[in-house]
């Protein structure tokens, strides 16, 4: 799988700075968004949470704009993560912060099934 996702990877940044109908629909963002979100995916099905963190949470800081599966995936990853951690584990941690944010991410992807994007700025 990981292979795939490589030659997947190599493909699209193969595209990236040239006219094709890859992107025609879905902005180059958009697409690597995609590629990302199968990425999270497959880290979560091997148990990597803190891969599939990382990775959704490069998304969720740096993209203006995410695609409404891509966002529920890096949602996902990240509170899952979040419940793996132990307050012990990062004693600097407020338990009611990391509490409030698996909250907050778990609300809004709830209430972002219609969107087609959503607006991070």
């Amino acid at each position: 799988v990981r292979e795939l996702i490589d030659e997947a990877e190599h493909e699209l940044f193969v595209a990236w700075n040239t006219p094709s109908p890859l992107f025609k629909h879905i902005s180059r963002i958009g697409r690597l968004q995609q590629l990302e979100d199968t990425v999270i995916r497959y880290e979560l099905c091997i148990n990597n949470a803190y891969e599939a963190a990382r990775i959704g949470l490069r998304m969720l800081i740096e993209d203006d704009y995410i695609l409404e599966r891509p966002f529920a995936g890096s949602s996902k990853a990240v509170r899952t993560l979040l419940h793996q951690i132990t307050p012990s584990s990062i004693p600097s941690w407020d338990p009611g912060a990391v509490s409030d944010v698996k909250d907050d991410l778990a609300t809004v992807s709830n209430r972002c099934k219609t969107l087609s994007s959503i607006d991070m700025r």
